[in-house]
């Protein structure tokens, strides 16, 4: 074999390998029960962890609308495989963020795995399910940093969204007193041309 066909398969076996983490798909889901959630009610919200590639661990930042949400608390799931050291969380009804949280081990983590639960209450009445993003997160800069694979190097991780609706009582009692005017002139004018 020459050295331009070593290099060739050198650089064709690296391609290869990158090619391959590159496609793996690292997430961390957030999972609640569909429906109506009246204002003031706690919201349990199952964090998980889906990872393909090993990790030491990391930390993310929650980001909510806190007109939407308050946080509440955080308990870490027994089955997560993580070394508590690691573990940080915000304080029980923390009022500012940010809201973090971090896991991690030596021995790195991987697969698919409840984190815990986390617990918001709702400031309005809202729907879950459908609609726009009511909490998202990204990767914590600081005191954790971001997942990192086990020589240090940050991982790609796709954090998913719980989605909902907040329904806006204004918009509601704009169209009915839209429709209430509509009932009214129609009124006027069938009274008066029966006055013809």
């Amino acid at each position: 074999m020459g050295a331009r066909s070593f290099c060739a398969a050198v650089c064709l076996a690296a391609a290869s390998l990158f090619a391959g983490r590159a496609q793996a798909l690292d997430s961390i889901t957030f999972s609640a029960p569909s429906g109506d959630v009246a204002k003031d009610q706690v919201v349990s919200i199952t964090v998980g962890f889906n990872f393909a590639d090993l990790t030491v661990g990391g930390g993310f930042d929650l980001q909510f609308d806190p007109a939407v949400f308050a946080y509440q608390d955080f308990s870490f799931d027994s089955g997560l495989g993580d070394d508590a050291a690691f573990r940080m969380q915000p304080a029980f009804g923390a009022t500012s963020g940010p809201f973090t949280l971090a896991f991690g081990s030596f021995s790195e983590l991987t697969g698919t795995k409840t984190v815990g639960v986390l617990e918001l209450v709702a400031q309005k009445a809202l729907v879950l399910g459908a609609g726009g993003t009511l909490l998202s997160a990204s990767d914590n800069v600081n005191p954790a940093g971001p997942f990192v694979d086990g020589l240090g190097s940050p991982l790609i991780v796709q954090y998913d969204k719980l989605l909902g609706v907040v329904p806006e009582p204004s918009a509601l009692l704009l169209v009915a007193g839209g429709l209430g005017a509509l009932i009214l002139s129609r009124s006027r004018l069938a009274v008066g041309r029966a006055a013809e």
